[in-house]
């Protein structure tokens, strides 16, 4: 620089130096100033915050409609801070032709050329006039069978289609479920029963992200490829006679003590038409199955279908459904039913009391629930069991054990898999009527069906299976039957978000920075800030319940310490009418108010974001906690970093012009303009306040290019 040039430019600092408030226009090489703005405005508010405010209001818990799914169902309890999931062991709701959820309605209907139902859990689609093939998709999963036989145009009944002389003398009888669908072959006549065909039944199957394997003790399970999960199964195939139809049925029980007489659709319920399972005096053979080359093979047992005592028609079943969620009964006698429709027994069917148990035996049931929807729950408060009691032996009460156990599928057999441990038990007669109570919902709760639901939501583990079973299981009038439709219901709250905008006040906004750009504070009783988050956009307004939790270190002699005096600060000791903020609004830590003072040098700070949760359970119980981000701002291991510096001036407060307007957003600085684009700032010196610093100058200035500081090249003399 030549000497005219260099008496010009140090003309030019001196003058800025005795500027107190300048106006500066600056070119930018690339990037807009380095400053943050005001926090974020918050979106606007959730379903789940809607939710929330509705029930606050109403006073009782209102659905989140948003997250509502084939199988559960979600709620916002009032005070806007809980959640409880109910998830079923049956559809709750179905998807129409549209693919939007609505009540379950499996009438079969013709939609675009397709036979299907009206709304059920799978996409379902029966063969039509110019197709065998059967398809079933949910979730992405999808499997196709073609059917063997010539299938006709369907005649429509209701939920079932009916195909008939697929062969001489046999009718194939589809029929739609709320997840999935029965397939059963009716063998009309001795001469249809001898068709080749009936020997073996195949069915060509193709899948999309899946395959098809058989199943340990029997059936056949449709896979997920990557987790291994099963996605629809069948059970052990079966086939049976009509022998039971030519025999009489008692139609009344002999009076037990403690009660009236009962119908035997009590003991055993309703007698089903015979196409939908036996009676108890059918003639009933398993069939084996099996997978070869990507087919579902099944062996119809000869005996049955040839033998001289068989009563026709003899029906051959070989398909269920969904194996997503999934209610077993197990009978001691080697019977069971997988995924049974309507209720079930459940303790020793009552011989004494009626002729209709080919018994005697026992019974037992299983309601299993995979992860779901619980993947996004974070602090489990409390669960329970609910299944409807729909018929009691007895008006004399008697007891219903709950154990967790292990895994159950179409392959179990009695007695089914050991408890793991003991969940809960009722007493009582419900289901019986009369002088007693009539059916109603029982609900099951500890805390080991609490710890049970957090492993289930945590991941730690894939599933639950319940089992319910009679305390004493000698006792005839311990004999219920219980709904298929068992519901675990779980009532959770959610873990905040870390916080934003985080770090020590420097001017008008906290700034956080590695050690080695730590800005210079010149007060030894900063002020730290953060802004609280949510995993969910703005929680109700009327309720806040959100703080930031901060901590701070010094650097003492290479090792760092607590600077707070406890470590950790629960909240912002900013004046406030309470101690829990609001979502997206800033909170600020000020030393001077805790009492606090630093000592020079360099320090480090970090924050997280806190929440409350008060939750009422179903015995009136209130529960209440705190629950914590579980991550620090900066990510874990990081700090925002600051020197202490009594001596030093404090940062300069520059104010930007246009087109330089700064404002934040949710993600960091947004500054308008742009490389190239000049600007009017106006700085001027630092708050004093609180230091010993008397007001000052700006004598030094710089501009930035992506974050980094280029001082101008005033002489060492004019900066402080």
């Amino acid at each position: 620089m030549g000497d005219m040039n260099r008496r010009k430019f140090l003309r030019a600092c001196a003058l800025l130096a005795a500027m107190p408030l300048p106006a500066m226009l600056l070119v930018f090489a690339e990037s807009p100033v380095d400053a943050q703005g005001p926090p974020p405005v918050a979106p606007s508010l959730s379903a789940e915050a809607r939710a929330f405010a509705q029930a606050t209001a109403a006073g009782e818990r209102v659905e989140v409609v948003d997250k509502r799914t084939e199988y559960g169902r979600t709620f916002a309890n009032p005070g806007g801070t809980t959640f409880t999931q109910e998830r079923s062991t049956v559809p709750m709701f179905g998807r129409d032709s549209s693919g939007r959820l609505a009540p379950i309605d499996t009438v079969l209907v013709k939609d675009a050329g397709r036979v299907r139902p009206r709304a059920s859990a799978v996409d379902l689609v029966f063969p039509s006039a110019d197709t065998s093939t059967l398809s079933m998709s949910y979730l992405g999963h999808k499997i196709s069978l073609t059917l063997e036989g010539k299938l006709k145009d369907p005649i429509l009944d209701g939920d079932t289609a009916t195909y008939s002389e697929v062969f001489p003398g046999v009718d194939l009888k589809l029929t739609a479920t709320p997840e999935g669908y029965r397939e059963v072959y009716v063998v009309k006549t001795r001469a249809g029963a001898a068709n080749p065909a009936l020997r073996k039944l195949t069915h060509p199957a193709t899948g999309v992200h899946g395959r098809l394997v058989p199943r340990t003790g029997g059936g056949a399970t449709f896979v997920d490829p990557a987790s291994g999960a099963a996605v629809f199964s069948t059970a052990q195939a079966t086939m049976w006679d009509s022998t039971g139809d030519e025999q009489p049925v008692s139609g009344r029980l002999a009076k037990p003590s403690g009660g009236q007489a009962r119908l035997d659709e009590g003991i055993e319920g309703s007698i089903e038409d015979p196409e939908d399972a036996p009676s108890p005096h059918d003639q009933v053979a398993e069939m084996p199955v099996s997978v070869t080359g990507g087919a579902l093979e099944v062996t119809p047992d000869a005996n049955l279908l040839t033998g001289p005592d068989t009563v026709f028609p003899v029906y051959i079943d070989p398909w269920d459904g969904i194996d997503t969620y999934a209610r077993l009964m197990l009978r001691s006698d080697g019977e069971k039913a997988w995924q049974f429709q309507d209720d079930e027994g459940m303790g020793r069917c009552p011989t004494s009391y009626t002729t209709f148990c080919a018994g005697p035996y026992v019974k037992r049931l299983f309601y299993k629930f995979d992860q779901g929807d619980l993947r996004d729950v974070d602090k489990v408060l409390h669960a329970e069991f609910r299944v409807r009691n729909v018929f009691s032996m007895s008006c004399d009460a008697r007891t219903v054990e709950l154990h967790r156990t292990g895994n159950v599928n179409s392959g179990t057999n009695w007695p089914g898999t050991g408890a793991i441990s003991f969940i809960d038990d009722y007493t009582g007669a419900n289901g019986w009527g009369g002088e007693c109570a009539g059916q109603a919902d029982i609900e099951f709760s500890s805390e080991a069906l609490r710890s049970a639901a957090a492993s289930l939501a945590s991941g730690s583990a894939d599933y639950i299976t319940l089992r319910l079973k009679a305390k004493d299981e000698a006792d005839q009038r311990a004999w219920k039957r219980f709904s298929q439709a068992g519901v675990l219901s779980v009532s959770y709250a959610r873990y905040p978000k870390a916080p934003s905008q985080v770090g020590v006040m420097s001017g008008k906004d906290p700034r956080c920075a590695e050690a080695d750009d730590a800005p210079f504070i010149a007060s030894q009783q900063p002020k730290f800030a953060a802004t609280p988050q949510t995993k969910f956009n703005g929680l109700d307004p009327a309720d806040p319940h959100l703080q930031i939790k901060f901590q701070a270190q010094s650097l003492v002699d290479g090792v760092w310490q607590d600077a707070l005096g406890g470590n950790e600060v629960p909240y912002s000791y900013s004046p406030s009418t309470s101690p829990w903020g609001k979502d997206n609004v800033r909170e600020v830590l000020d030393l001077a108010v805790l009492g606090r003072t630093l000592t020079k040098g360099l320090h480090r700070m970090r924050a997280l974001t806190r929440t409350h949760y008060t939750y009422r359970n179903s015995a009136g119980d209130y529960i209440s906690g705190v629950l914590e981000s579980g991550s620090w701002t900066p990510d874990e291991g990081k700090w925002c970093h600051f020197r202490i510096d009594p001596d030093a001036p404090p940062a300069p407060v520059i104010t930007g012009g246009a087109p330089y307007v700064i404002e934040t957003d949710e993600t960091g600085r947004l500054d308008r303009g742009g490389p190239g684009i000049a600007g009017t700032f106006t700085l001027k010196p630092g708050e004093t306040s609180g230091t010993s610093q008397a007001p000052g100058q700006v004598t030094k200035q710089g501009w930035v290019a992506r974050g980094t500081w280029v001082p101008s090249r005033c002489p060492d003399r004019l900066a402080r």
